[in-house]
């Protein structure tokens, strides 16, 4: 097995675990970064915090992936850089480019300072002569593993059908954690990947309401999904108000703050008739898959979104 020359940020979460299956199968032994101990066959684990990057014993590598957060890694280049390190590879989203124009403030604020945090790792690499390529994937799925299809897979296996509020005609392009992992590992073994951004949407492009319908024959069971008028959607989460605030209902504790900030923007997506994005916010709270995985992703990446930083800087 050929000593680590690869670290791999977020080595534990979804697409950082299938980066490391990846690195493993080439004959590499990959190096992982964990808050907590570890052990794995294979793999050279690491403690640290990103949050305390002067701290951690940084290894020489010549690859970084990082799965983490983009403003963490920013800050901790100055640390973690290396004579040896010739490539950082960092996953962010595609909503940075595709809701730079979204109708809520708070959206809006929270990916300017997503696509700041971005540039901001493109800029540390550059000023240290080290290559990046940025890659933005749709919405990630993994049976099992995920936030999102799981949850929502979990749901209806719990209550056999799905309540969706509006007609659910919103478009989604479910990407699979080991597409990612195949495309990182891609983009690090050709210099034509060096200093560019790519989208990572997955092999089709597909209804909410049809994502829904693909986990319920995921999970062998008849489609049941019940629309909900916005109404009555509405006055379910402003009952939640009531019974799970902090007074009510102490078990939210630590996690109220950021939990009401979401459920307080609800009624206000409904009322504008943005029911498709009132869609994507409800799978937080009421929540595998059999969905079509692109095969382009085992042979080469998508087109380049940008070319340069440049570019980059202009366009977010």
């Amino acid at each position: 097995m050929v000593e680590s020359k690869s670290l791999v940020i977020g080595a534990s979460g979804i697409v950082g675990s299938r980066i490391v299956e990846r690195l493993l199968v080439t004959g590499e032994r990959p190096t992982g970064l964990s808050r907590n101990h570890r052990r794995s066959a294979g793999v050279t684990w690491i403690r640290g915090d990103l949050l305390d990057p002067q701290s951690v014993a940084w290894p020489d590598v010549e690859i970084i992936y990082c799965t983490a957060s983009a403003r963490l890694l920013a800050d901790a280049i100055p640390s973690m850089a290396r004579p040896s390190l010739r490539r950082v590879v960092l996953f962010t989203t595609t909503s940075i480019s595709t809701k730079v124009d979204s109708a809520d403030p708070e959206e809006r604020a929270g990916l300017a300072e997503y696509a700041r945090a971005e540039m901001d790792v493109i800029e540390g690499c550059e000023s240290r002569g080290i290559g990046w390529t940025v890659l933005r994937p749709t919405l990630i799925y993994d049976e099992g593993r995920d936030v999102n299809v799981t949850r929502i897979a979990s749901l209806i296996s719990k209550i056999r059908f799905f309540p969706l509020c509006g007609r659910g005609h919103g478009l989604r392009q479910p990407v699979h954690a080991a597409d990612c992992a195949i495309a990182a590992v891609s983009a690090v073994s050709t210099a034509r990947a060096e200093n560019k951004i790519y989208n990572l949407p997955g092999g089709e492009t597909i209804t909410y309401r049809e994502m829904i319908g693909r986990i319920f024959d995921g999970i062998d069971r008849a489609r049941c999904i019940v629309p909900v008028p916005p109404f009555l959607w509405e006055a379910s989460f402003h009952l939640l108000r009531v019974v799970n605030s902090p007074t009510s209902n102490p078990r939210w504790g630590s996690e109220w703050p950021r939990t009401w900030s979401s459920i307080k923007r609800l009624p206000d997506l409904i009322s504008n008739g943005n029911l498709d994005r009132l869609s994507r916010h409800s799978e937080v709270y009421l929540t595998g898959a059999r969905l079509r995985r692109t095969s382009a992703a085992s042979t080469k990446l998508p087109a380049p979104e940008r070319e340069t930083a440049e570019a980059a800087h202009r366009r977010t």
